[in-house]
Order: structure tokens, then sequence, then C-alpha cells
């Protein structure tokens, strides 16, 4: 529990050195692309994934819950909006064969790129009288590119006793760690028709604790903590934003699933708070129901969506009413390869540990045991002498006892001949 508190503490210190570094009145931020969903799932659960995303796509919600991938993946999607907007993804993971940082054997690296395209505006010359010219010319109206790598381990896992005496429960506790790194590039159409373009870094912190005995998640993070992104002179902030999220599910006897989860998302720039909740209705393991809904959002509303998979094939679909650029509709396909057993770390053991232990086991196997004996009385002679012969030697192999010897006694007499006077004695 002391762990615990140490990386809320953390957390909640780091989200308030970026909050006392940006503070100000509420204003715009470049780069609205790092505002939206990803992924088909987080789509449809309304993005309230900080504490439930454990695949390619924890990187934009929570990096922690990458560190749960069990086997390599890779995912691309694709985003239809308004007009002619679209947006995509190609990226992958992968769990890696290492100790880590911690030592505890749990560690993955991702890497996705993200790119938005903002379609085509029409672009109206000014004649020299300053009238607008009759006819427009079509302009490409940018986009954004974000590049991303992320890295998460697990650091450990604790017991933790809550209660007092008839009252106690033991609770394990799983912990993880992630952070990303951002490579940003941005254009924007300028006023004589031709294009601005502008980079900008960025970072991302995660922490995740799951409680198995409850199927119980809290997620924390602060994203897009980076450098303002500049075009020309004019310098813009980026979208910071800090998460915390609550997820559970429950497992039915007829093995359906039912998942809940919740975030709280506060945008410091815009200083604008929502409340994400969303639904997650696994059916079987071919097929999972989601829906979600945006509370204090000032786009946003209804979201729902599709969930498919077949062996290591996963589909997604999620749809998105009145969000941030408007209607939208998101596919994403995911590809995981192998099974989870071959990607998990395994700490090699020292050799001389290994050749002790061997010598152990084999001073352990118990030795081959002799035939049984069994005390059975063969014969005995005259003089009450017993002998003893193996159960299976029954046959004409088993030993002859030796001859008995003759008793002595007192009373016994003996004829001696005294050679001198050849008297008889007796």
């Amino acid at each position: 529990m002391k762990r615990i508190a140490a990386a809320t503490a953390a957390f909640c210190i780091a989200a308030l050195c970026a909050r006392t570094a940006t503070a100000s009145e509420p204003g715009v931020t470049s780069v609205s692309m790092l505002k939206y969903d990803v992924g088909g799932q987080a789509l449809s659960m309304a993005g309230a994934m900080t504490a439930s995303a454990d695949d390619v796509y924890a990187m934009y919600y929570n990096p922690a819950g990458l560190a749960l991938l069990r086997s390599p993946e890779l995912s691309g999607m694709f985003q239809s909006g308004i007009m002619d907007t679209r947006m995509g993804f190609f990226g992958g993971a992968l769990p890696l064969a290492v100790p880590g940082i911690t030592g505890n054997g749990e560690a993955t690296l991702g890497v996705g790129l993200l790119y938005s395209d903002n379609g085509m505006l029409d672009w109206y010359a000014t004649n020299s009288d300053g009238s607008m010219a009759q006819n427009g010319t079509g302009v490409n109206a940018g986009g954004d590119t974000v590049l991303n790598l992320t890295y998460a381990e697990k650091i450990g896992t604790s017991q933790e006793t809550l209660g007092r005496h008839y009252d106690r429960t033991t609770l394990t506790l799983d912990q993880y760690i992630g952070a990303s790194g951002k490579f940003i590039s941005s254009k924007l159409p300028d006023t004589n028709a031709s294009m601005v373009s502008a980079t900008a870094f960025a970072g991302d912190l995660g922490y995740r604790v799951d409680a198995r005995e409850w199927n119980t998640s809290l997620g924390l993070s602060v994203m897009n903590l980076g450098t303002k992104i500049t075009y020309k002179d004019v310098a813009n902030d980026l979208p910071l934003s800090m998460r915390g999220g609550l997820a559970w599910h429950y497992i039915f006897d007829s093995g359906k699933t039912l998942g809940l989860s919740s975030d709280v998302l506060y945008y410091e720039k815009e200083q604008a708070t929502s409340v994400l909740l969303g639904t997650d209705f696994a059916l079987d393991k071919f097929a999972s129901l989601r829906a979600g809904y945006k509370l204090l959002a000032d786009s946003g509303g209804l979201t729902a969506g599709l969930g498919m998979r077949l062996d290591n094939v996963a589909m997604d679909f999620g749809f998105a009413f009145n969000n941030e650029i408007g209607n939208t509709c998101q596919f994403d396909l995911r590809y995981r390869f192998g099974r989870d057993k071959d990607y998990v770390y395994k700490p090699k053991r020292d050799a001389r540990i290994v050749d002790i232990d061997a010598q152990s086991a084999d001073e352990t196997t118990p030795a081959p045991q002799p035939k049984a004996v069994k005390k059975a009385k063969s014969r005995a002679d005259t003089s009450g002498n017993e002998y003893y012969q193996d159960e299976g030697d029954s046959d004409s192999s088993a030993k002859t006892p030796p001859p008995a010897k003759k008793k002595s006694s007192s009373s016994s007499t003996t004829k001696q001949q005294n050679p001198d006077d050849g008297v008889m004695l007796y």
C-alpha cells in the first residue's frame, strides 16, 4: 500500500508541476489530433481507457497499460470524419525477454505512427481593389503527424491486508509504469496558399495498479507534456491533459464478461473537465458489444461499437456522434503473434545452482531397495538354532544352513584311556 501511495503522490506532484508551469487563462491549443480517440474500442467506449487499455493503443491513454501485453501485436486503424477529413494509425508492440529496469521481467516496447489529414479547402485570392476573386483554388488544409515511442514494465507485486481481525481481506496488487516520447510535426496553410510547418516534442507518463481479487484496475496518466509548437512567429501550447480512471469487470458463470470503466479527463490549458463512461459486454470469446457516453464535454455524447476476434485476429468498429470532428466512424485491425507464454521473461538460473540442484536431486532419489526379507523359520536343528532365508529364494539356490554343533553338557560322559596305568576312567 505504501508503494501505491508513493506512486499516486508522484503523479499528483507531476500533474501539479505541469499545471503550475502552464497556468494561465483558458485558451486554445494546437495539434488537436492529440485529443482524438485512437482505436475502435476506445472510440466506442467514449475514451474511458485509462485503467482498461492493455493493447497497442494503451500508449495513447496510459503508457503503463502496455506492460500487460504478453505477445507481439501489430495494428492499423482508419477513421473517417466530416467532409474529407480522415485519420489513421499504424503501430506495434513487442514484449521484451529482459528483466527490465526493476527486474520483474514484464517489459514491453511499443511504437506508433498517428497522422491526420484535414482535407482540402477553397482559397480565394484578393483583387487589387480589395475584393475577393470569384473563383477559388483548392489547397491542402494541412495535417498532423505524431511518432510515438513507448516503454512500460511491471514494477512489482505485493499483498496488502485490509480490515482488522475476522474482517481482514488480502489483496494481490500488480503495479505497472510506462513512459512515452513523441515527435510532433504539423502543417497549416498560409495566407498565400503555401504550407507552414512546425515541430514539437512531448512526453507521457502512466501508472496502473490491478487488484486481482476485486477484478479492479486504477490508472493515472499525464499526457502531452512538452514544448510549444511554433508556426512562424506564433507559439502555441500542446493539449496537456491529466487522466484518472477506474475499471472493473465481472465474469458470469456462462463465460460472458461485463466490463465497466470511467475516466475523469482534464485539459489544463483549456481548463476543461469531462467525465467519460464506457462499457464492454463480451458475449463470448468471439464478439463484444460496447457503448459509452461523454459528460460535461463541449463535443461528444453517445458512442457505440462492436468487437470481433478470431484466433489471433481482432477487429473493432467504433462510432461516435458529434465528437471533435463531427460524426465519426473508426475501424481497426489487430494481429497477435504466437502464444502469450512464449514471450514471458524467464530469468536464467546460475550454473552452480543448477549443478547443486541436480546433485540434490540425485541424492534425494531413493536407491533401489533390497528384496523384502521374511523371517520365516526354515528349520531348526537339534540344538534349537534357527535359520532364515529370503522370501524370494525359496528355490534350490537358497543357502543351506551350516551343520548343527553338538551341545556340550556336564552330564554327558566321554570314555578316555590313560596310557600310563591302563586304567579306564569313567
